[in-house]
């Protein structure tokens, strides 16, 4: 599977960035916020991290599948229009709460939908027309909103600029794995397993077998991103 050389930096807040001057504030960059997801939770966390940024000067344009969640923003905002409104399969959705599944098949099915929902941005007619008319050099940094979209970290490559990976959770395998982090089962609890430091004997078998079932869905997702690709 493709995958980017990229450097990811995973960050909570960010309150400046330039590539052109020690000042941060002292010469605007041209910055790209790419979110595409149907969360407004999520979405209120990204944009405002775009906003602190035009505020101080950046020229910033942000990306997104809904409605613009800060409508008096200073950023420039894109509304990509999807077939769906953007919005998750609701009858995919209805199986997974009305219907007795296990843990693994509602993943399968949620993840499957955020990568169905990726898909299709990347497809949509105005994002075509936005990366035909902005390459190499158009931006001087990427913010990447993440959410089982992986194959779509290639948009830095795209644009030849440093892209900023922001997660709105602690980390999970697929994003420790960005950047080298180590998994540390045996005392660091997983996103999965829901527990709290210390552990006892029982405890960490517990996160190490959530944290292998994090593996399994991995491997998954890399299995349909390959698809997308073929």
């Amino acid at each position: 599977m493709f995958k980017p050389k990229l450097n990811i930096i995973i960050i909570t807040v960010l309150t400046g960035f330039s590539c052109n001057a020690p000042n941060a504030v002292a010469a605007g960059s041209r910055i790209l916020g790419f979110f595409v997801t149907y969360s407004k939770s999520h979405m209120l966390l990204h944009c405002n991290v775009a906003e602190q940024l035009a505020r101080v000067g950046h020229e910033v344009t942000v990306i997104g599948i809904i409605d613009n969640v800060y409508p008096n923003a200073t950023y420039k905002y894109i509304h990509l229009q999807l077939p769906d409104g953007g919005i998750l399969d609701d009858n995919a959705l209805r199986s997974v709460i009305n219907t007795r599944h296990s843990l693994v098949k509602s993943l399968i099915v949620t993840t499957g939908e955020y990568m169905r929902m990726a898909n299709e941005t990347m497809w949509q007619p105005t994002m075509r027309e936005f990366l035909r008319e902005n390459s190499a050099n158009s931006f001087d940094l990427l913010l990447f909103g993440f959410v089982m979209n992986e194959f779509q970290l290639g948009l830095a490559a795209h644009f030849q600029c440093p892209i900023v990976v922001l997660w709105v959770v602690r980390p999970v395998l697929q994003v420790n794995r960005f950047i080298g982090n180590p998994l540390e089962m045996a005392y660091v609890p997983n996103l999965s397993s829901h527990l709290q430091q210390p552990f006892n004997f029982l405890q960490r078998v517990k996160n190490y077998v959530t944290a292998w079932m994090e593996f399994a869905l991995m491997a998954y997702l890399d299995y349909r991103t390959q698809q997308l690709y073929e």
